[in-house]
């Protein structure tokens, strides 16, 4: 084992801080032993530890840290009693099996609290003594931020501390970390300014008074960001309702509908059918339970909120699909909604079709063919090639031919030339199983429709 040999300290010089100059010879051994360090075995690196140390040359060792390893817990101590807190904590992984708990307690015996919360991300494991000590010393952020760093920490002790500390600000950017924190502190965070983080994570606070927070937001005229955290309040009661609704947010209040009371939901739905405001009711008309759906789903087509009651089918259990259907249909803007929502009206059968397809609604019929029953694609195909429905109805068909059968292509393809839609045709020619193109392609010449050819010549 290679070691290294520090030349005797000076007679009579005990206790004296000498340069390297004075400590030793002209090519100082202390410098050349660093720079051969490579050469040294691992117990070699830990002898020129110690020997750096015992000679009072911390200072380079510090200022060599990165070139070391697996030295142990004392050299980290001797570090930190010479000054050498900062450099000791940026390299942590020099020392082997580093105590980071006693490690971090001799930071903070000697002051150097600022070097500890410096590289505090480097230190695992430490404990609730630590974190509390660093927040006295001004350094909560840090303990906010790293509180991973503390796994065995009572975070609710550590949130009371910052609390006392008046580091309301450490508390509040890192809510979401702590739980079950009294819900005093939630109001104590509102009054230093931290509402909305204090409404972003109501969760993290046990039993906190959300309507005397909900309050004070509508006090000081901040219903905006009310509203963006309504969803975390519960049992919320008329007043705040009423509130918002004034402030023209009736809308969020519907959608937010389970985070009022009983007698607030009932507040809520008075007002929005007082308001004629049918779509916001029948958009969360889950969360209002006891509203009558029958006299909504009738007051929704007399005012011709047929979108809204087509789009919320489903939350009406009690209505007859088809009857419904046709009722909506029957209105100048039903057809459009009801097709554009087939899926919220279940199985539907060919009447429906047929009156959707009158109506210019073929395209929507021919893409959602599988809900209809008891049909006749042939005939549904005919239907939707005649009806004048600015050929999207024929480009639909084209693109859905599989929903038609492919024992119907023939039969479906003669319609498609017999009532002329042969740009829909030409352009998906290849969902036509054999399907005479020379054919097609003479017949369009004859007629005197060469675009759809040329367009699709490929």
């Amino acid at each position: 084992m290679k070691t290294f040999e520090f030349p005797d300290m000076p007679s009579g010089e005990t206790g004296k801080k000498y340069s390297p100059e004075d400590r030793f010879p002209e090519a100082d051994d202390a410098v050349q032993a660093l720079d051969n360090l490579k050469n040294l075995d691992d117990a070699g690196c830990r002898q020129l530890a110690l020997d750096l140390v015992e000679k009072g040359r911390e200072d380079l060792l510090a200022r060599n840290l990165t070139r070391f390893h697996d030295l142990d817990g004392t050299i980290s101590e001797a570090l930190i009693k010479a000054g050498y807190g900062k450099e000791a904590a940026d390299h942590p992984k020099a020392f082997l099996g580093l105590d980071c708990d006693r490690f971090a307690r001799l930071l903070l015996e000697r002051g150097e609290s600022d070097a500890l919360a410096a590289h505090l991300d480097k230190l695992k494991g430490l404990s609730e003594d630590i974190a509390l000590q660093l927040i006295d010393a001004g350094n909560s952020l840090v303990v906010a931020i790293r509180l991973d760093s503390f796994p065995g920490a009572d975070r609710g002790r550590i949130a009371n501390r910052l609390a006392e500390q008046k580091q309301y600000m450490a508390l509040a950017c890192r809510l979401d970390q702590f739980d079950k924190l009294d819900g005093k502190l939630a109001v104590l965070l509102m009054e230093e300014g931290y509402a909305n983080d204090v409404a972003e994570n109501l969760n993290r606070f046990e039993g906190p008074d959300c309507q005397t927070i909900a309050r004070r937001f509508l006090k000081e005229g901040r219903y905006l960001s009310l509203v963006k955290y309504l969803k975390n309040f519960t049992g919320l009661d008329e007043e705040i309702a009423l509130g918002l609704i004034k402030k023209d947010q009736i809308s969020s209040v519907a959608a937010c509908a389970d985070s009022f009371s009983e007698t607030g939901r009932a507040t809520i739905v008075q007002t929005l059918l007082e308001n004629d405001c049918l779509k916001e009711l029948a958009d969360n008309l889950d969360k209002f339970p006891t509203v009558d759906r029958k006299k909504l789903a009738d007051r929704l087509i007399a005012d011709n909120e047929v979108f809204a009651l087509a789009s919320n089918f489903d939350k009406f259990p009690a209505l007859d699909p088809k009857t419904t259907a046709i009722e909506l249909i029957g209105t100048r803007y039903g057809a459009k909604a009801v097709a554009e929502h087939l899926e919220k009206f279940g199985r539907l059968d060919a009447e429906v079709a047929d009156l959707l397809i009158l109506r210019d609604e073929g395209a929507k019929v021919a893409k959602h063919l599988d809900r209809f029953e008891g049909i006749d694609p042939v005939v549904i195909a005919r239907s939707i090639l005649e009806a004048n429905s600015y050929g999207m109805g024929a480009k639909a068909v084209a693109a859905n031919l599989g929903k038609f059968g492919r024992e119907n292509q023939k039969r479906i393809a003669d319609y498609f030339i017999e009532t002329e839609r042969f740009d829909a045709l030409a352009e998906y020619l290849d969902q036509f199983d054999g399907l005479n193109h020379k054919a097609l392609a003479l017949e369009l010449i004859e007629k005197d429709r060469c675009m759809p050819l040329i367009c699709n010549i490929e």
